[in-house]
């Protein structure tokens, strides 16, 4: 209902989906004996997500109201067989949304720390209380490290497999052409794919679990000292399959 919300409102209605997501999880919570208790603030998490989508609607507002006329000549365009000035039109069209981009992806991961420290804030262990120190310029650094990362490895590896796949083809001058395409394009890709996955966790979830514990601070820790093993009963299905696809990993 949430998420129907979120897309309704062209995504201003977030910051209550998570709200209304966390809480639900927490309510169902324990730790031990211990009853989780969650009550962040979507009022105050929407005024800082408006730092998200406003720069994407105020561009997007800019790109249609400075291309009012290109929208008008696109179909006579079409019609006329024109295809230098219909993709003339198309490019105008989307590079100012595109030059906001960038503005709107550093925001969005800073509202995510915003977010985060607000939660954790607002988490409670039974009579134990959590604060979160968690840095956004340390985000901001790992997630550059990522991203050339990613450049990196990625130049090289369209270079090796360049010549890889190359030689593939040349040695397998008799075999149908179907079985080249997948052995020089599905191959290289699927075992891409994984590699990003490890160097995500690498890069990104492990140093970022590590900053988040470091910068954890706990309030009456000592509560903690009187919560035992619960005794309710749990569920018996589901668990299995949500460990062998790493569901709880991090």
């Amino acid at each position: 209902g949430y998420g129907l919300l979120t897309a309704a409102t062209l995504g201003f209605a977030y910051p209550w989906l998570r709200v209304a997501t966390l809480k639900y999880f927490a309510s169902h919570a324990y730790f031990g004996t211990a009853r989780i208790a969650l009550a962040p603030n979507a009022g105050w998490l929407f005024r800082r997500w408006l730092a998200v989508v406003a720069p994407l609607i105020a561009g997007l507002g800019v790109s249609i109201a400075i291309n009012l006329e290109g929208f008008a000549n696109i179909q006579y365009f079409m019609e006329q067989g024109d295809n230098r000035s219909l993709g003339e039109t198309l490019i105008r069209l989307v590079i100012l949304p595109l030059l906001i981009l960038p503005i709107a992806i550093l925001t969005w991961f800073w509202y995510r720390v915003v977010e985060f420290r607000h939660m954790v804030g607002c988490l409670s262990v039974g009579d134990t209380g959590l604060v979160s120190l968690v840095r956004p310029r340390y985000v901001f650094w790992r997630l550059l490290v990522f991203v050339l990362s990613i450049i990196a490895i990625s130049v090289s590896w369209g270079f090796f497999w360049g010549l890889f796949s190359t030689s593939i083809m040349l040695n397998l001058g008799g075999v149908d052409s179907s079985v080249e395409t997948v052995i020089a394009t599905v191959v290289p890709a699927i075992i891409f794919v994984l590699f990003l996955g490890i160097l995500r966790t690498l890069l990104l979830d492990i140093p970022l679990l590590a900053h988040a514990c470091e910068t954890l601070e706990i309030s009456n820790a000592g509560a903690l000292d009187e919560v035992v093993q619960s005794s309710a009963t749990v569920p018996s299905y589901g668990e299995g399959t949500a460990e062998a696809l790493d569901v709880g990993g991090f």
